[in-house]
């Protein structure tokens, strides 16, 4: 026998499957409720939510009994509530008003979101059930998965092995009395002319040491073009830089902003690192923000993400399609690099990406560097040419996240967008399992 509350909810789906404007104040009020839950939600939260409902999606038939309303659960407010809903679509769905979302998340949630929609075939009720329901539902893929791999745990690789910059009698004894080394970082000499200890770990920053002064020289000057020698530019730079707004997001523990050189400043620059610059140049400055989960901390907050993002800069140093070091500041953990362009989209895709995306990979092996974090918000676009951004997480090796491009995945994807999206859920498994073992 079908209850008055069972004809209701037949007649409500059956209204909207055929009424086009419902359906679309359905999407967006859900879009923008499922905003306004992941507003709270830092950047990693965020991340691990996703991966979850992708692969609570990819295996519906394994999960689906989780999304079954607790028929103990008791609340009048939600009766009610649900009533009104009802009587409403029922006599006069087209007095439905739209839910409007009055927070704006960031440009980096929003890609992860689009992602997940790409991913489901646009199943944003799925995603807000999953929301509404999360700490269950991510408890029992987390059992799931680790059943499945026989608690098998994954090993992180956070360091790279290179070797550290060869020191001289003036960089040993240039100490100033300063022993302050709590970020653990190879500190030498790029502190804006403030006194600071020059302490070295077994970090790689290529040894910068004597660069830093702005001499007129031209055999030294030679020798940074020919032998791709890091030079910062830290001494070139004034402090009167123009800063513009341009479109940025905000990283999981970094600000960007963006500066405009005055002309002789960029021929000073450009002279001297001898490769061809834009007007605009990108700092970079990672910061403490209120990050909740555990995985950030696990890979030694905005210090780690620092180390590794000069780290893998400079394997690339030079190196076409990829962000090119201007100057670093380990003591307030900042860097400044070449701009790059603007996110890519399906309407400024290169015709061939796919020669380009081949090329990235193979200077990053040839580099001896895995990115280890190739997702869509981290390619950019500027005069057809696809540049590869954000090392934060990057290695020697395949490291968490595990999102690396391979040729199978060019070869087997005509289109650059849901490429990126088939390598980041290629390894959600991989990643959940990591998080989980952690």
């Amino acid at each position: 026998m079908i209850t008055d509350n069972k004809k209701i909810k037949i007649y409500n789906k059956n209204l909207f499957e055929k009424n086009d404007k419902l359906n679309n104040i359905l999407e967006v009020s859900l879009k923008n409720l499922i905003e306004i839950k992941c507003y709270s939600l830092d950047f990693y939260q965020l991340q691990e939510l996703i991966d979850n409902a992708i692969y609570f999606y990819k295996n519906y038939e394994i999960f689906k009994d989780l999304l079954k309303k607790n028929k103990n659960e008791s609340n009048k407010l939600v009766n009610v509530l649900s009533y009104f809903n009802s009587e409403l679509i029922l006599k006069s769905p087209e007095k439905i008003p739209i839910i409007k979302s009055l927070i704006k998340i960031s440009r980096k949630k929003k890609v992860l979101l689009e992602i997940f929609y790409r991913k489901t075939n646009n199943n944003f009720i799925l995603l807000y059930k999953i929301i509404n329901n999360k700490e269950t539902i991510l408890h029992h893929i987390s059992k799931h998965i680790k059943e499945k791999n026989n608690e098998k745990r994954l090993t992180p690789i956070i360091k790279i092995n290179t070797e550290p910059p060869t020191k001289t009698n003036d960089d040993i004894g240039n100490t100033n009395g300063n022993t302050d080394d709590t970020d653990d970082i190879d500190d030498t000499d790029d502190t804006d002319d403030t006194d600071d200890t020059d302490d070295t770990d077994d970090t790689d920053d290529t040894d910068d040491t004597d660069d830093t002064d702005d001499r007129d020289d031209t055999n030294d000057t030679d020798d940074i073009k020919k032998n791709n020698k890091f030079y910062d530019i830290k001494n070139i730079l004034n402090q009167n830089l123009k800063k513009v707004d341009m479109i940025k997001s905000k990283g999981g523990c970094s600000n960007i902003e963006f500066y405009v050189l005055e002309k002789n400043m960029h021929d000073k620059i450009q002279n001297k690192v001898g490769v061809n610059l834009d007007k605009c140049i990108v700092k970079k400055k990672f910061i403490d923000v209120d990050v909740k989960h555990k995985l950030f901390f696990y890979f030694n907050g905005k210090e780690g993400q620092y180390k590794r993002e000069i780290q893998g800069l400079l394997s690339v140093y030079k190196k076409k399609h990829f962000p090119l070091l201007l100057s670093k500041n380990n003591k307030d953990l900042t860097i400044f690099m070449n701009y790059c362009g603007v996110p890519i989209t399906e309407n400024n895709i290169p015709y061939d990406w796919k020669k380009q995306l081949i090329t990235i990979i193979n200077t990053l092996h040839s580099s001896k560097c895995s990115n280890n974090d190739m997702w869509k918000n981290n390619f950019l676009i500027k005069d057809n040419i696809i540049h590869l951004i954000d090392f934060g997480w990057a290695n020697n090796n395949e490291g968490y996240p595990y999102i690396n491009i391979t040729e199978e995945d060019i070869n087997k994807n005509n289109n650059l967008i849901l490429l990126l999206d088939h390598a980041l859920e290629r390894v959600i498994e991989k990643r959940i399992l990591f998080k989980n073992s952690i």
